[in-house]
């Protein structure tokens, strides 16, 4: 139910509104300007495009795995533009600023993937695999959505299992790309570890902290305590982010309840927004122990 100057959108986030409303030039199929941006972004990583097509979406990726090791780190972009005001979808969520692609491309690990958000950088028209913008409202983190995201890592293990790599995936999360890394931790069990990036981690808080329209359709990492609190996890949380304070961390932190150990940390970090000046400390912050503490009685 919709209350008063309640939508799906993210009411005071003026950083993130002025980052939509520069976008409106949209044409509902693929965009462009942005994909070629993207592109830009990725070669200067040394990443190529290799989309991965699952059952209902086809999943744009740019991917580097130059190595035998068993070690990738995997990049889930954030919701991209998916307004244009707070009354409007976008007909195309393609980003203007990929920042989980940034941080992607100046990761200097051997193996790296990077994956975008489903309707994202692909052609939205496609038969069978047809884009509603439901999916970047409400629908953002639907099971189906989940779902595509489980073939492509599935995908990625079996290609690295056919040459004899085992996989160890750390997934890293950019915003509402955070809530998507939570879940699949939660469901899977090759999964080492989480870092998060401005992460959207509770959804459910995040809705009532905006006061905005609740997602009943979409899945909520926060709901996954039980299976998330053993796995090393750390959580990057910007000084100056309107859109996921550090109120959206504590409340996940609570519902993990973590008694033995604590395996979830966060660190705020200075000079950041929730959209700039991540790509100047990241390689950094991958430096970052993540690990699980144990408790001493």
């Amino acid at each position: 139910m919709y209350h008063k100057k309640k939508f799906h959108l993210f009411p005071r986030l003026l950083a993130f509104s002025a980052l939509i409303i520069s976008g409106c030039a949209n044409t509902g199929v693929l965009s462009d300007s942005r994909t070629e941006a993207a592109q830009n972004i990725a070669q200067q990583g040394g990443l190529t495009r290799q989309d991965l097509e699952t059952p209902r979406f086809t999943i744009a990726s740019w991917q580097r795995l130059n190595r035998p090791s068993p070690d990738i780190h995997v990049y889930i972009e954030g919701d991209g533009l998916a307004w244009l005001d707070r009354r409007t979808p976008s007909l195309n969520p393609t980003p203007k600023n990929p920042v989980a692609l940034g941080l992607a491309a100046t990761d200097t690990l051997s193996n790296i993937v990077y994956l975008a958000r489903p309707c994202q950088y692909v052609r939205l028209d496609e038969p069978q695999k047809k884009c509603g913008d439901e999916y970047w409202r409400g629908k953002r983190f639907a099971p189906e959505i989940i779902t595509a995201y489980q073939s492509a890592l599935d995908a990625i293990k079996a290609k690295r299992l056919r040459i004899g790599i085992d996989i160890r995936f750390h997934l890293i999360g950019y915003s509402g790309g955070a809530n998507i890394a939570g879940i699949l931790a939660a469901q899977r069990h090759d999964i080492h570890s989480i870092r998060s990036v401005a992460g959207n981690v509770d959804n459910d808080f995040f809705t009532q902290y905006h006061e905005v329209s609740p997602m009943p359709e979409s899945l909520n990492m926060a709901d996954y305590n039980v299976n998330l609190k053993s796995i090393p996890q750390f959580h990057f949380v910007a000084n100056d982010d309107d859109t996921i304070p550090l109120e959206i961390y504590k409340s996940y932190e609570r519902k993990l309840n973590q008694r033995d150990s604590i395996c979830s940390h966060y660190k705020i970090i200075d000079n950041t927004t929730h959209t700039k000046g991540w790509e100047a400390v990241w390689p950094d912050l991958l430096q970052i122990s993540v690990r699980c503490v144990f408790k001493e009685f």
